[in-house]
């Protein structure tokens, strides 16, 4: 699920592509691996959030705020070792996920979306990596923040949490979408960390 007040007007707004973009930057941790059979040969594995392509929004009412949910585990799939095109290679492969109300990683699948390889013809090496990496990792559930009015709400709301007179607090799913590049180059490791515009 997505919410339909990302990035237009408003100040819920506002705070929610603020959210986005710090979920972003958080997804752009990275390691890469090395092949120690071809010494001359590196490898390098980049993440990066994209928007995904959902029409299951949510609707912010005035009394309400959203919390992203918070990453506590997003490691990078390591580029196998057993798996080494001709260099230099480069392919992004787009996975979704949910993350359900209990902060559980759900419904993983490769997914296209613009720059990346088609699901189906992803290579096999690339794709199982990218899905058991994923499912792997660990979130904080979003938030469904809601205050008695709207007044309340614009005094206590500070974009960061479900702070002040809060009424009740809900955690709710949403999707995510995630694009990896895996790079072959020779000589020095390259490790894309490149960011989508949304």
């Amino acid at each position: 699920m997505w919410f339909h007040h990302a990035c237009g007007g408003g100040r819920a707004a506002r705070w929610l592509c603020g959210g986005l973009l710090a979920l972003a930057a958080a997804g752009c941790a990275s390691r890469g691996g090395i092949d120690e059979a071809q010494p001359d040969a590196s490898a390098g594995v980049g993440q990066r959030m994209i928007m995904p392509t959902t029409d299951t929004r949510y609707e912010l009412a005035p009394h309400q705020g959203f919390v992203f949910p918070r990453i506590l585990a997003n490691d990078s799939p390591a580029f196998p070792a057993h798996y080494r095109p001709p260099s230099p290679f480069s392919a992004t492969l787009c996975v979704s996920l949910a993350v359900g109300e209990d902060g559980e990683v759900r419904n993983v699948h490769l997914v296209g979306a613009p720059g990346c390889i088609a699901p189906e013809e992803a290579p096999e090496p690339l794709g199982t990596a990218v899905l058991e990496a994923v499912a792997a990792w660990e979130f904080e559930p979003a938030l469904l923040c809601e205050y008695p009015d709207a007044a309340t709400r614009n005094r206590d709301w500070n974009g960061g949490g479900c702070t002040g007179a809060v009424s009740a607090v809900k955690p709710v799913p949403v999707t995510l979408a995630w694009a990896f590049t895996f790079e072959l180059q020779q000589g020095q490791a390259r490790v894309s960390n490149r960011r989508s515009s949304p």
